[in-house]
């Protein structure tokens, strides 16, 4: 019997974490209460019956979350229709080219809203733990930047973070 490999913890908190990111971008400006925000991240993240689950989108590789997949043609076709495609999670998100983890076989929605990578378990993780990871990426982005331009302004180096700032920047919150 092929047993297929599951989707590994960190690799489900890494896409939490992106999911949980674009949640954050959603967020208004100021004027919000951190119990608001926490309210309104688990919406974004989870959706409802107005708004689009960033979980979901990112399960199917769908929207801006596209890019971390790589489109794979199936070479199981049976019949005389056209091959089947398949999304799968990209070598380099995945940190590793040995293992292959797909869109609706490895990764759900169900894990990804998961609070744990353990398919039984129907807890879905809350809106604070969203909340504190989409800051801890917001964190890490801003010390990467520093380090980046630190290096090469110290070995003569140039690079254009236009990117990264812009990323930082459309996203105005403190913190």
């Amino acid at each position: 019997m092929n047993k297929k490999p599951t989707l590994p913890s960190n690799i489900q908190k890494e896409l939490q974490r992106t999911a949980a990111l674009s949640c954050y971008n959603l967020l208004p400006q100021t004027g919000m209460k951190e119990k608001d925000q926490q309210q309104h991240m688990f919406t974004y993240f989870h959706g409802n019956d107005n708004i689009l689950s960033h979980a979901e989108l990112i399960a199917e590789g769908k929207s801006n979350y596209a890019e971390l997949f790589d489109s794979v043609e199936s070479n199981l076709n049976l019949s005389n229709t056209a091959p089947a495609t398949t999304l799968q999670l990209k070598p380099i998100v995945c940190r590793t080219s040995n293992a292959v983890y797909k869109c609706g076989e490895q990764i759900t929605a169900k894990l990804v809203k998961g609070k744990t990578n353990k398919p039984t378990c129907d807890q879905i993780i809350q809106g604070r733990a969203l909340l504190t990871q989409a800051k801890l990426v917001m964190k890490n982005l801003k010390k990467a930047i520093s380090v980046a331009e630190t290096w090469l302004k110290k070995n003569g180096g140039s690079v254009s973070t236009t990117h990264l700032r812009w990323l930082l920047s459309s996203n105005h919150h403190e913190i």
